[in-house]
């Protein structure tokens, strides 16, 4: 019951601080209007039939909601086809899927025919929620260079457009490729820490091992679709994703159907999914803008992420011998961090303009020249 009325809050506060928003817009446009003078108005140029701004808006705003749902085809896709198959594995070969995890299927779930519902649950309950945590982080960024990138591609500057392209691709490799390398690395403990351990949690780490691999090329792909809309490859991404999907939806449908393997092909696929997906739209990116600068875009995080994770599963390996705490994991996560933060600035991974970005990233900035420690 306790859980029930949880979730419903949940729910009830997102709900209750969307309503609020929306009613402080309301009344701010009521106080102050929406900033357009009449001035502005009569100055304006006649506007285009409603038929034709009609047709331009459907065009444009399809292919962009389709392509920010980039993050959401794999989960559909899981949702249409691994509990179906699952469930045929558990017609036709129960024993040899109920082998794979041993005591970690509890009891009732076999007795109740509900194994299926239980392995999908581990999966999207656990690893799948944790593996979203990456993109989450640099959901905002592609978005707030859209202005810049689309104003510097419509003038014509390619420079300009080329190095926003290469900022936008750089902070989120940044970002992305040591939260998804380091979850991989600490899977079981992350799951752990967020979930405590039950039989779930099992099943879910290593899925989780894959998935956050994946995930960092999610995240790459949600940000490269915004930057392929904003130099006028609307509907590119919308095919890629699809091409994508297919790949998913072909390895599910196959992978999983196979006993021995069945759930643990969802996060591979996802995997495969989205790496097809991003080599793609950089083909298509790089075909647009021009070079998108590969050392210091991504050979430079991924080395500085490789470091990161190693040393932080090092360190919870000795950690884990002192501290018996599922909380333990998160002085491993900070060592990873300083060393991460340290490869960066060794390996000269920023660019003067990508900290000039922060609050006194001019300052910052100044003082990392000055030890030669931006690239």
């Amino acid at each position: 019951m306790i859980a029930q009325l949880a979730s419903g809050a949940a729910v009830l506060g997102v709900s209750l601080s969307t309503a609020a928003g929306l009613l402080y817009l309301m009344i701010r446009w009521r106080k102050k209007g929406d900033g357009v003078s009449d001035e502005l108005v009569r100055q304006s140029p006649q506007p285009q039939r409603a038929g034709v701004l009609f047709k331009t808006i459907i065009v444009i705003a399809v292919p962009v909601c389709l392509g920010s749902l980039a993050v959401n085809f794999s989960g559909i896709i899981d949702l249409m086809t691994v509990t179906g198959r699952l469930a045929e594995v558990m017609q036709t070969a129960p024993q040899a899927l109920l082998d794979c995890y041993g005591a970690n299927i509890p009891e009732a779930e076999i007795i109740n025919n509900s194994v299926h519902n239980y392995l999908y649950g581990a999966y999207s309950g656990k690893a799948v929620v944790i593996a979203n945590l990456v993109p989450a982080l640099t959901a905002g960024l592609a978005v707030s260079a859209l202005p810049v990138v689309a104003e510097s591609f419509a003038q014509g500057n390619r420079l300009r457009t080329q190095r926003s392209v290469q900022m936008v691709l750089r902070i989120t490799t940044i970002v992305c490729i040591p939260a998804g390398l380091g979850i991989s690395a600490l899977a079981q403990e992350v799951c752990e820490l967020f979930f405590g351990y039950n039989s779930e949690v099992a099943i879910g780490a290593p899925l989780l091992q894959v998935l956050a691999i994946a995930s960092i090329f999610i995240a790459l792909t949600a940000a490269i679709n915004s930057l392929l809309q904003a130099v006028g490859r609307v509907s590119l991404p919308v095919k890629l994703i699809l091409i994508g999907s297919l790949v998913k939806l072909a390895m599910n449908y196959i992978l999983v159907g196979i006993p021995q393997i069945n759930i643990q092909a969802a996060p591979w696929s996802t995997l495969a999914c989205y790496l097809l997906v991003t080599v793609l739209s950089l083909i298509a990116l790089r075909q647009s803008v021009g070079e998108l600068g590969v050392v210091s875009v991504f050979v430079k995080p991924l080395l500085a992420g490789l470091l990161c994770a190693a040393f932080a599963r090092l360190s919870q390996n000795l950690i884990s011998t002192v501290i018996a705490s599922r909380f333990a994991v998160l002085i491993s996560v900070a060592v990873g961090a300083l060393v991460y933060l340290i490869a960066l600035f060794l390996l000269k991974a920023f660019k003067k303009e990508d900290i000039e970005m922060l609050p006194k990233g001019e300052k910052i900035a100044k003082t990392l020249e000055k030890y030669s420690l931006l690239g």
